[in-house]
Formats: structure tokens, sequence, C-alpha cells
């Protein structure tokens, strides 16, 4: 079984797989570790074909496998093809409507559990507040027996999104626990209220901080065309992304800064999406054969040209 989970996590679900056939004896638990490794790596066929050859099931088996079903009513029948129903076969069930965007249906599946846990609420109050329904989420909140971090966060992140700062701080302010996702998504909050400076100031006074933290603050200094402050943190930064760099080369190219912006792209050791920032600065700042040649060199590299990237080129051959 250890062998199957260290292969899985390897991303060797095939070595994972002959682990499995060479094994002279398969219990449960060593049928439930080979699902899940198809599972974790979106074989649903596999997942299936292995239920039906399984002599013998527990809840695991059953969930695992509804987890991974990507059609809603499909879900739906399997739920109710599950013998024996645990928490986790509901949770599953309600996550697959909210997945799906039936807030309602998985508020009713909420509603009808016979068991609740702190996954329930979280599943629930996650499902309205990433859709925007605010006051449903709201509830479910207040009526959560015992406040959990996750449920929180979710809850800040929704005020923020939707510009209602002052409910924001006042979930923050209640919340016993917190933690860097926590305090980031409070610092976006001031960040969506146009509340630059308490942002920085929220950010100088957190004991940890995250990559998203770093970027989220980089972004807003670079969009208010800040250069200096966002070059100072990008420097400062222990550990960047291919999203710091990013924000650094669509801050130059606001202010017209091509030169500063090249100097960025050609430090960086990965580039993936930031070809297309990078076209954009040289094109949207006169800097024509640059943003050609850039093209040129994209392609080279194995990427494909997006449709932002072939209208950047377009501007610059007008």
């Amino acid at each position: 079984n250890n062998m199957i989970v260290a292969y899985t996590h390897a991303g060797m679900v095939e070595s994972a797989r002959e682990i499995f056939e060479s094994a002279p004896q398969r219990s449960v638990v060593t049928w439930n570790t080979m699902i899940q490794a198809y599972a974790r790596n979106g074989h649903m066929d596999c997942c299936l074909w292995l239920l039906d050859r399984m002599p013998e099931h527990d809840a695991i088996s059953w969930n695992t496998v509804m987890s991974v079903l990507q059609d809603l009513d499909h879900a739906i029948d399997f739920f109710h093809r599950i013998p024996h129903r645990d928490h986790i076969s509901w949770n599953v069930l309600m996550n697959a409507f909210a997945q799906s965007g039936r807030e309602d249906r998985a508020g009713l599946v909420f509603e009808r559990m016979p068991e609740l846990s702190v996954l329930s609420w979280n599943i629930a109050i996650q499902g309205y507040a990433l859709k925007g329904h605010l006051e449903e989420a709201k509830t479910l909140f207040d009526r959560m027996p015992e406040e959990d971090v996750v449920a929180g966060n979710a809850m800040i992140g929704a005020y923020a999104q939707h510009g209602h700062l002052g409910r924001a701080i006042a979930v923050f302010d209640r919340m016993e626990q917190r933690n860097v996702i926590t305090s980031t998504s409070m610092m976006v909050a001031f960040l969506h209220g146009g509340e630059l400076d308490r942002a920085r100031w929220f950010f100088d006074s957190m004991a940890e901080k995250s990559v998203v933290t770093w970027n989220a603050m980089i972004h807003a200094y670079a969009q208010a065309g800040d250069m200096d402050h966002a070059s100072k943190l990008f420097r400062e930064m222990p550990t960047r992304d291919v999203l710091s760099c990013n924000a650094m080369l669509t801050g130059y190219g606001l202010c017209c800064d091509a030169k500063s912006a090249l100097q960025i792209f050609e430090r960086m050791p990965q580039r993936g999406t930031s070809w297309n920032a990078m076209i954009a600065s040289c094109a949207s700042n006169g800097h024509w054969i640059e943003a050609l040649e850039l093209f040129l060199a994209m392609q080279l590299d194995g990427r494909n040209p997006e449709a932002v990237t072939f209208v950047n080129v377009l501007n610059c051959c007008s």
C-alpha cells in the first residue's frame, strides 16, 4: 500500500498499478489505495472499472469514486447506489451540486443531511459565497455551532470580491482563529475597497506572508502605476513565481517602461504566460520590432500564441 501511495505522489500511476497487480493478496485498503491513485490523477473510467472488480466495498470505495464523477446526474445516481452512506457521501453529493452551480439543491442536501460535520458547513458556505449569494452564506455562517477558519476565510473573500469592506472587517474581527489566508483575504479586501495605504499597513503588520500575499500587494502597486513601491517589494520578496513577474511586466507596460520590463523577462527561468505580458508591454509602448521578435521567439520556445497575442502583433504590423 505504501509503495502504491509513493508511486502515485510521484505521478507514476502505471508503476503503482504494477505493484497493485503483483500483490499476492489485496485487502479492501489495497483496492481503495489504487482507486484513490486513479482518482487523484483524474482517471474516472479506471476508478469505475476497479470498483466493479472489487470483491467487497466500504464507504471509502464508494465515496472516492463518486468524488471524481464529472456528470451531475451520474453522481446523483451513484449516490443512490451506495448501500451505506456516511457524512462524507452526503458532503460529496452537496459539493457536486455546488460545483455545478446548483446552490439551491446543495442547500437542500445540506438541510437533509443526517449528520453535519465542519466540512459540511464549509462546503455549503463556500458554495454560496463563491456564487455571490452573500446573505445565504452569512445565514449559515452565523448558524455554525463552532466557527471555523475556512468558513471565515470564505466570507471575507466573498465580501472583498463584492466590495463590502465593512462586513469583511467585521468577520475578521470576530474570528478567533486566523491563518495566512485570513490575513491575505483581509488585505485584498482593503485593496478592493481602494484602501491601498491601509492594505500596505496591514501587509507590513502580517507575521506570515505567502507568495499570494506578496503578489497581491505588488499587483496593486503596479496597477496604480507606483513602480517604485512595486519594484521594492519585488526585490524583497523571498520567493517569486510567474505571477510576481507578470505583475511587474504589466506595471512597467502601463508606465511605458519596456526596457525595465524586458530586464525582468530575460531573468525569468520559466516564462509561460509572461510572453503575452511582455509582447503587450512592447507593443503598447511603440517597441514594435521587439514585440515581433518576441512573437517569433515565443513560438520557437514551443508556446502557442493566444488570441490576445495576435491582437498585439497585428497592432504592431498596422
